[in-house]
C-alpha cells in the first residue's frame, strides 16, 4: 500500500494506524533513496506536480521514468514537452484544451506532424539519459 493512500481500517487502533503510517513512510523514503531534507523536498514536489498532471501527460512521464524517480524540475519539462508536441494549447489555468485553429479538421491536419514532435523529443531524451 502507498503511504499517500493509506486509510485507518475499521479493526484498527489510531495507535496501530499511526505506527502502520510510520513503517509505510519509512519505506517509501527509503526506496525512493531520501536521506536529506533537500531530497524529501524534492519528492514531495514531485509527488504533488505527478498528481496535478492530466491522465496523458502522467502516462508520458512515467512511462520515460520507468523503475527510476524523476527529480521535480525534469518531471515539469517532460510534462510541458509533451503538451507542447500535442495539438492544442495551454489555457490559462495550465489545462489541455484543444486547439480552435481550423475546427475539428484542424486537428487531424497537425496530427502527423505531433507524432513527429514526439518521436523527436523521446530522441531527444534518449541521448539526454545516456
Amino acid at each position: 500500500m502507498r503511504f499517500d493512500k493509506a486509510s485507518k481500517h475499521f479493526d484498527e487502533t489510531h495507535v496501530l494506524f499511526a505506527s502502520r503510517l510510520h513503517n509505510e513512510l519509512r519505506y517509501y523514503l527509503s526506496s525512493r533513496c531520501v536521506d536529506n531534507f533537500e531530497k524529501l523536498c524534492n519528492l514531495l514536489v514531485s509527488d504533488k506536480l505527478k498528481s496535478c498532471l492530466t491522465p496523458g501527460t502522467l502516462n508520458y512521464v512515467l512511462s520515460l521514468e520507468g523503475e527510476g524517480c524523476f527529480q521535480s524540475d525534469q518531471i515539469a519539462r517532460l510534462a510541458d514537452t509533451y503538451i507542447n508536441c500535442h495539438i492544442g494549447t495551454v489555457s490559462n489555468r495550465g489545462q489541455f484544451s484543444p486547439s480552435r485553429r481550423g475546427g475539428p479538421q484542424g486537428h487531424f491536419k497537425d496530427l502527423g506532424e505531433a507524432r513527429r514532435n514526439v518521436f523527436l523529443a523521446m530522441l531527444l531524451l534518449i541521448k539526454v539519459r545516456k
